[in-house]
């Protein structure tokens, strides 16, 4: 059977298929981003020994270009989640990276920057995913899937937890302090901490002991219930907290 085009036409659209294998080591992609199908490339590819060694180096600098980090050919834009068809780095069932075309409702790296914002403020992931538009399912698939993404949640939840104990002591102090005096510097150390507005202080107890050991101690949980403990004991356990409060400040500030 005759081939289709002059020869001129031939090089032309070998020339933009390799152009496009280095960028997405992607053969299916490389082809139709050159006006073909895999196919004809596939039969140039036996008949033409050196463009067969040109496809060999061209899928090797793509797929080393790709496994060392370089971006996507074409950016994600602002969406949580794609909707079907957007280039994205991953790695093939062979685990070969390359750029293929993302499937509708994956998330992101906006997505994950999104989520893991969100996460690092709240501490809760059902939460979370739901401001980013995602359910909550999903964000545990995929940190079993990646392992830079489950470090990044870990780290995520830390801050959270932090950002959480900082709220608690910030509403004992003014439970504390009723007339609204001054405290001194320990209200510096909670300036930037939100308020418990969307939780009681006894909601917010409940989800550190039932997350914290697992997140912090590397442990797992074993529930928790709201201790019972006279004035004196909650006043002294406080006061040794503001005192560990305070020494990690004057670390911080050398």
């Amino acid at each position: 059977m005759p081939m289709r085009g002059t020869k001129a036409d031939r090089t032309r659209e070998n020339q933009r298929f390799l152009k496009a294998l280095r960028r997405t080591a992607n053969v299916t992609l490389a082809a139709e981003a050159a006006g073909q199908t895999r196919k004809t490339f596939q039969k140039r590819r036996a008949r033409n020994p050196d463009f067969a060694s040109q496809w060999d180096a061209a899928l090797a600098y793509a797929q080393a270009q790709l496994a060392a980090g370089a971006p996507s050919p074409t950016p994600e834009g602002e969406a949580a989640r794609t909707g079907g068809g957007e280039y994205s780095v991953r790695a093939s069932r062979g685990r070969m990276v390359q750029v293929r075309r993302a499937p509708k409702g994956v998330l992101t790296t906006e997505g994950e920057r999104r989520f893991l914002a969100h996460l690092a403020a709240t501490a809760n992931v059902r939460l979370s995913a739901a401001a980013t538009g995602i359910g909550w399912n999903a964000i545990y698939a995929r940190r079993r899937r990646s392992a830079a993404f489950a470090r990044a949640m870990e780290a995520a939840l830390a801050e959270g937890y932090e950002r959480l104990e900082l709220a608690l002591l910030d509403n004992a102090l003014r439970s504390l302090d009723p007339t609204g005096e001054d405290l001194g510097a320990w209200c510096e150390t909670v300036d930037e901490t939100d308020p418990l507005t969307c939780m009681t202080p006894r909601e917010a107890l409940l989800l550190l002991g039932y997350r914290r050991p697992e997140i912090v101690e590397g442990r797992p949980h074993t529930g928790f219930g709201v201790p019972r403990i006279p004035r004196e004991e909650a006043l002294a356990r406080l006061s040794r907290e503001l005192d560990r409060v305070e020494r990690r400040l004057r670390r911080e500030k050398g």
